[in-house]
């Protein structure tokens, strides 16, 4: 019997994938410190320009913070 392929682009590290890991993870973060700073918002629904600029987490001033949700670190 032949197997089918799956249609589309199901890999681990597909576009649609990745981009939602990646907001699911700017939401996680903004979660914890909403308790220090709670004007604390993701940038790409606060402001295009800041999310153009790789801000993702703005009004907790004095700070910019890019997050990047990886496998490994830089030290694995």
């Amino acid at each position: 019997m032949i197997k089918k392929k799956a249609r589309g682009n199901l890999s681990a590290n597909s576009d649609a994938k990745a981009r939602r890991k990646g907001q699911n993870f700017e939401r996680r973060i903004r979660k914890k410190l909403l308790a220090l700073y709670p004007k604390c918002i993701i940038a790409s629904m606060g402001s295009i320009h800041l999310d153009q600029l790789k801000i993702d987490l703005m009004n907790y001033h004095p700070w910019a913070m890019q997050l990047k949700a990886v496998e490994k670190g830089v030290y694995s």
